[in-house]
């Protein structure tokens, strides 16, 4: 079990370190803190994005409002 520090997790997976905080901050993210710093395993996954990203949801606002009239 390697520990590794906010910024180089940052750094392998290709986002900022505000973000990794964020993410420790919103428990989606497991990590320890010692002090004022925060330390994540570096085999940890990054956590998949669950929001929904494809095409069905384009218009949904137009096409509700013409079912309501």
């Amino acid at each position: 079990m390697a520990y590794i520090t906010v910024s180089k997790y940052a750094k392998l997976h290709g986002k900022t370190p505000q973000t990794i905080h964020a993410c420790i901050k919103s428990g989606k993210l497991p990590a320890i803190r010692k002090g004022s710093r925060y330390y994540i395993e570096a085999d940890t996954p990054y956590p998949q994005d669950k929001r929904i990203t494809h095409g069905a949801y384009i218009g949904v606002r137009a096409r509700i409002k013409k079912t309501q009239k």
